[in-house]
């Protein structure tokens, strides 16, 4: 429906005169709804639900000023569906008197869709003035305090009267002043209010000695308080409570969490700030006041406090621990304890290292690479470029920043700005910053110096992306991903109004990857795209042809910008963006039976890695009870807050928070469990994560070898190990060797013929001396495959011991399993593999070498399609890439008929490094009923539901649905989309390549086969599903599609119009169309020229100005707007100044309309030729304004002709025809 605001009946009576004679005007069906909503501006607004009403009380505020309301001026209302148009009329006056006895009569003259009789009615609105509402206090006022209990202080809390007076909780509404308070509760032992120097006792205080208030903190907690207000002299209370909540934080003495570890080279000194200490703390509510430094070990460098040395206990001052610092004078690790203090006390003591090394020239490790959006400041900070560079044992002199490209933005230290090298050191690095101006690529180059004041020089980017016209992509690591004109078409048209023509694109570093016209291939790759060049929707070059290929083993996202152009010549700036690999991942790894709480800082800086924005919110589900659950609030296994048992928002900024979440996993679990989740930044864009949670025992150290393959011990895996669980750092560690049957423990180990020393009994290696843990190496037994476990002992910095295990996984686990339906092909997927070899050796997959199993089982073929064509079966070891032809991913495994059980095939895989390793692949064929059916009628929509695909899964599996995929069918049978609601509001078309999930989105629940337009059988759709543990199996989904014998809406619609009934009462359910009144349709009538145009404009949903329109087009009719729409977007085209609203439509001329409606509305249409209506007997008979829009159609297929070969060009369209044309129009495009 559509808001309307008054309108005068002058153009009746100008038509009236003109015409000579009186319009008639019919009365009102009573049973016919004509308004839905009746209001004013300063009014309520009722709604209208029952037609029989006519008598309508609007209602104004208590406190309206006015005794009158003029409804002529500010009324408001909506009209039925059924109603094309109204005009109203106060034949009697508009004025009506608020409380008044009797109301006002208002005229409604009407039109019904598709029939230009006038009709009228009268409504009669009477004014009441509401009730007065009396003042209401609510809400809560929260205080707090935090300090050593109990305190000297006696006024640790004020209040004043602004406290209690707030907006927020004291609201008026039509009368009443507050003037007071009164407070009820207590709870002694945290605290108590006072009022003037005496314990308050529960009296009123006038608003203006709220400043005698005050709370005297006595111990830890929280006491919550009742207040109530008063208005008027008279203490008249206003309803309801405010909660006052006032919360003791007592501090207690601080706790250590970590271990500090720093590096210095030798001859250099290291210097210390409080934040190196309180980042490693919990502070328990308090501050940091003091640290006491004990060395352990004085071998490798000397302490200062200032300029004095020391060598035991020292406590130096928080304000004072910029003086504190640390010379190294010998390679090696010096040693050392600290404590904390806050105002209640000590800490027990954390351990600390220093490893001292030679000093040599800083060298540079990667580009600094960082995004930001046109328009916002991007801030930088000391990581930024520490991750980029290695000192070398030395430290941090200064970095000098360079721009050489300053075209996209303006770079800053603090509030100046630079264009030349500048130079920062490590405590006002935080002041660089670049505002982003223009959508493109800023460089510029850096250099690192150390203390001895050699440097590296690096490079680093900024990609400056739009903050608007944004397209996005996402493809897994080292996949390709092909451009879409569509996608960009949506963009211009939301931008500008008008489909896109073309877009100038470059490009992006090749670091990142690059764009090629034509790609096919690795081996056929097409035209790298080397500089800025222009693409079309409609013509070569096309943006479809275009490919963004990743650079090898990037993950990541990359922005690349590009200068839109519309049909309009409109320019506008847009952005690519796409997202490659695993950038969307949290990783967390806890100790068995250990609890993990979320960090919102985790979740952020995916979501700006990922989106370039900061984080809004996540959607997330706990997994699989098997694994572990989500809490929200989690304190203890006793007190565990709530359980997350359903998909649900948390934010980083307001309740629930991301901060309340914790991981506890299933009682003695371990391994990895995946948690999907959705993320949306502050913009309100959407994108997809991961979270994994690795849970092992605390004391595990795990490793992963090829078989035949040694491993050496790295020290640092260690450290963490003890670090984690004994909150200290290591000392040295007790182990032997496993039985030789596994394999070997040699320390010097160098190759197979200089091994060093075999470790044979239990012996001691230490974290910074020798012998030394990392000369340890394990050499596995020939041959051997499997996983050693090497139990040792851990003993930390102070002593303290503690028992662990390391895992040493040895060659074959790199198993790939799936599970399906007997006599059901299953395509292998390079990913799969590709996720074992990295597993299993660290590195991304080349190859494998596979050979078919027993035929008793099964065959693999080569470019399997169907059991027609199977392509090419593998009789022998044969290798196949995951990157290159032969691909992996182009087998298909068939098991043999009927055939079910599980069969394993062995391959050999070599991973990137060239290493390799075995694997297996292992098939379920099951006997489980995996199809799906639907039914639904000719041209009617059907829903999938996420629990049939749910059952089916279990019965394949035995385990819940994860997701599914599918292949998509035939546009000829009909499309499933994605939040499909109507024909005008279809939402997306589902995608091949994207997972749809059973509990989160995008959901399996939103999904919608629509048939094709008049087609009736089965249609079958394949799919795969995966479970909740992983494995996989194919189905199909049946969708019976009947055909119906006439129209369920239309009593003249019936056998005979069965090649039409399908389309019309489409057209009918989406609004297209009404009819012609009493249940008909007029399916022969031919369709005037001005309903068609109606049509059309309902139908595509295109919009233009309406301020003139052609002279023959009455303003006011029912289909005044939609003819001047088409008018100004040169759909509709006349003849002069004329259109002819009311003479019949040829058919040339409807496929004329068509087609201009189509381009504008950015349809990308391939134009047809004199070829595509050879076969008609009349094409010469079509006039030449039309021909172009008629051969297009027909190519199309939405026009196809007659039984007799002909296309009738200047024959009159029927109701009929144009319902089928729209109807294929509104369900292709």
């Amino acid at each position: 429906m559509k808001k309307h605001f008054l309108r005068v009946f002058v153009f009746v009576l100008i038509i009236s005169l003109t015409a000579g004679f009186l319009p008639v005007v019919a009365s009102a069906a009573d049973n016919e709804l004509v308004l839905t909503k009746i209001g004013h501006m300063d009014t309520n607004t009722v709604s209208i639900s029952n037609a029989s009403t006519r008598a309508v009380t609007l209602t104004v505020p208590y406190l309206y000023s006015e005794s009158t309301v003029d409804l002529r001026t500010g009324l408001i209302y909506d009209m039925a569906s059924t109603i094309s148009d109204v005009i109203t009329d106060f034949n009697s006056g508009s004025v009506a008197q608020v409380d008044g006895s009797s109301g006002v009569n208002m005229t409604v003259t009407y039109y019904r869709n598709g029939n230009a009789t006038p009709y009228t009615t009268t409504y009669t609105i009477k004014i009441v003035r509401t009730a007065k509402a009396d003042p209401t206090f609510s809400g809560t006022i929260a205080k707090s305090v935090t300090g050593v209990m109990p305190n000297s202080t006696t006024d640790d809390i004020s209040f004043t009267a602004a406290d209690f007076t707030s907006a927020t909780l004291f609201n008026p509404h039509d009368g009443g002043t507050m003037t007071g308070i009164s407070i009820s509760g207590s709870n002694t032992s945290c605290g108590n209010l006072n009022y003037g120097g005496d314990l308050y006792a529960g009296q009123f205080i006038a608003l203006a000695d709220l400043s005698r208030l005050s709370f005297d903190a006595l111990d830890g907690g929280t006491v919550t308080y009742s207040v109530t207000a008063y208005t008027g002299e008279d203490r008249t209370p206003a309803t309801g409570t405010v909660l006052l909540k006032i919360t003791v934080n007592e501090t207690a003495v601080p706790s250590i969490i970590g271990s500090l570890s720093k590096s210095v080279g030798v001859g250099s000194s290291l210097t210390f700030s409080a934040g190196d200490f309180s980042s490693l703390c919990n502070l328990n509510s308090g501050t940091l006041t003091k640290i006491e430094i004990t060395p352990t070990n004085s071998a490798y460098g000397t302490w200062y406090k200032s300029s004095g040395a020391f060598t035991s206990a020292t406590q130096v001052d928080a304000g004072a621990i910029g003086t504190l610092s640390f010379k190294g004078t010998a390679a090696g690790q010096a040693t050392f304890t600290w404590k904390a203090s806050n105002e209640a006390g000590w800490s027990a003591a954390g351990g600390g290292i220093i490893t001292v090394g030679t000093v040599s020239a800083p060298t540079i490790t990667a580009q600094v690479v960082k995004t930001v959006s046109a328009g916002n400041t991007l801030s930088f900070s000391l990581s930024d470029f520490r991750s980029c560079y290695n000192l070398n044992n030395g430290t941090l002199s200064n970095i000098v920043v360079t721009p050489t490209n300053t075209g996209y933005g303006t770079w800053y230290k603090g509030a100046s700005t630079f264009t030349g090298a500048t130079s920062f050191n490590a405590s006002d690095i935080g002041t660089l910053s670049f505002k982003g101006t223009a959508a493109g690529q800023a460089t510029f180059k850096w250099t690192v110096s150390n203390e001895k004041g050699t440097s590296a020089a690096g490079s680093g980017s900024i990609l400056v992306d739009a903050t608007t016209n944004l397209v996005s992509y996402t493809t897994a690591q080292n996949t390709p991903k092909a451009l879409s004109d569509t996608d960009f078409n949506a963009v211009c048209l939301s931008t500008t109004g008008f489909a896109l023509s073309y877009l100038d694109i470059n490009s992006p570093s090749s670091s990142y990857g690059r764009l090629y016209y034509g790609y096919a291939s690795a081996s056929s790759p097409g035209t790298a795209v080397t500089s800025t060049a222009r693409y079309y929707v409609n013509s070569s070059p096309y943006i479809s042809s275009l490919t963004f290929v990743p650079a090898s083993g990037f993950t990541g996202t990359v922005t690349i910008p590009y200068t839109g152009t519309a049909l309009s010549n409109q320019q506008y700036s847009g952005s690519l963006r796409i997202t490659i690999g695993t950038a969307g991942d949290i990783s967390y790894s806890i100790a068995k039976n250990t609890p993990k709480t979320f960090s919102p800082a985790d979740f952020n800086a995916v979501c700006t890695t990922v989106t370039g924005d900061a984080l809004s919110s996540i959607s997330i589900n706990s997994p699989s009870t098997s694994y572990g659950r989500l809490y929200s609030g989690y304190s203890s296994a006793s007190n565990p807050g709530t359980a997350v048992t359903s998909t649900k928002q948390f934010y980083v900024s307001s309740s629930p928070y991301i901060s309340s979440l914790t991981f506890v996993p299933a009682s003695n679990y371990t391994g990895t469990v995946s948690i999907p989740y959705t993320g949306v930044n502050v913009n309100g864009t959407s994108y997809g994560g991961t979270l994994k949670i690795t849970v092992g025992s605390a004391g595990d150290v795990t490793y992963t070898v090829a078989k035949n393959t040694p491993k050496a011990f790295a020290a640092a895996d260690f450290n963490t190990v003890c670090t984690s669980a004994t909150g200290y750092a290591l000392s040295y560690l007790d182990i032997n060797a496993p039985s030789s049957s596994y394999g070997r423990l040699y320390t010097g180990y160098s190759s197979a013929s200089s091994p060093g020393t075999a470790v044979t009994s239990t012996t001691r290696f230490y974290l910074s001396s020798s012998p030394a843990i990392s000369s340890l190496t394990f050499v596995p037994a020939s041959n051997y495959t499997g996983t050693v476990s090497i139990p040792y002992t851990g003993v930390n910095i102070n002593g303290i011991s503690y028992s662990g295990t390391l895992r040493i996984t040895v060659g074959s686990t790199a198993a790939v399993t799936y599970t399906i339906v007997k006599n059901m092909p299953k395509q292998l997927t390079a990913a799969d593999f590709n996720t074992a070899s990295v597993n299993t050796t660290g590195y991304a997959l080349s190859s494998i070498s596979i050979a078919a199993p027993s035929s008793s089982y099964g065959k693999l073929y080569y470019n399997y399609a169907s059991a027609a064509n199977p392509g090419t079966a593998i009789t022998a070891a044969t290798t196949f890439y995951a990157n290159s032809s032969p691909y992996l991913s182009s087998l298909t495994f068939v098991p043999a008929n009927n055939y079910t059980g599980t069969v394993t095939i062995s391959y050999t895989g070599v991973n990137s490094n060239n290493v390799t390793f075995t694997g297996s692949l292992v098939i379920t064929v099951t006997s489980s009923v995996t199809d799906i059916s639907y039914t639904t009628d000719e041209n009617s929509a059907v829903k999938f539901s996420a629990s049939d695909f749910n059952t089916v899964c279990k019965n394949a599996t035995g385990l819940n649905l994860d997701h599914v995929t599918f292949t998509l069918p035939a546009s000829a049978y009909g499309t499933l989309y994605y939040s499909y609601s109507t024909t005008t509001h279809a939402g997306t078309a589902v995608s091949a390549s994207t997972l749809y999930y059973a509990s989160t989105t995008p959901s399996v629940d939103s999904i919608t086969f629509v048939p094709a337009a008049n087609y009736a059988g089965t249609v079958t759709i394949t799919y795969t599903g995966t479970a909740s543990g992983g494995g996989t199996y194919t189905g199909k989904v049946n969708v019976k599609v009947n055909q119906k014998a006439g129209s369920r809406y239309f009593t003249d619609v019936g056998t005979s119009y069965d090649w039409a009934a399908g389309a019309i009462d489409y057209m009918y359910e989406a609004g297209v169309t009404t009819g012609t009144g009493g249940s008909q349709y007029g399916p022969g009538t031919s369709i005037a020229r001005g309903d068609f145009v109606l049509m059309l404009y309902r139908a595509l949903g295109f919009s233009g100005s309406t301020s003139s329109n052609f002279s023959d087009v009455p303003k006011g009719s029912y289909y005044y707007d939609a003819i001047a729409a088409a008018k100004a977007l040169g759909i509709a085209q006349g003849s002069g100044d004329r259109f002819y609203p009311t003479t019949a439509l040829t058919r040339q001329d409807a496929m004329a309309l068509i087609y201009r409606t189509l381009q504008l509305t950015g349809v990308n249409l391939s134009t047809g030729t004199s070829s595509d209506i050879s076969g008609f007997t009349d094409k010469g008979q079509i006039s030449s304004y039309a021909l172009t829009a008629v051969q297009t159609l027909v190519k199309a297929g939405i026009i196809t002709g007659s039984d007799s070969n002909k296309i009738n060009p200047a024959g009159n369209l029927s109701r009929a025809e144009m319902a089928v044309i729209l109807y294929r129009v509104m369900t292709k495009y």
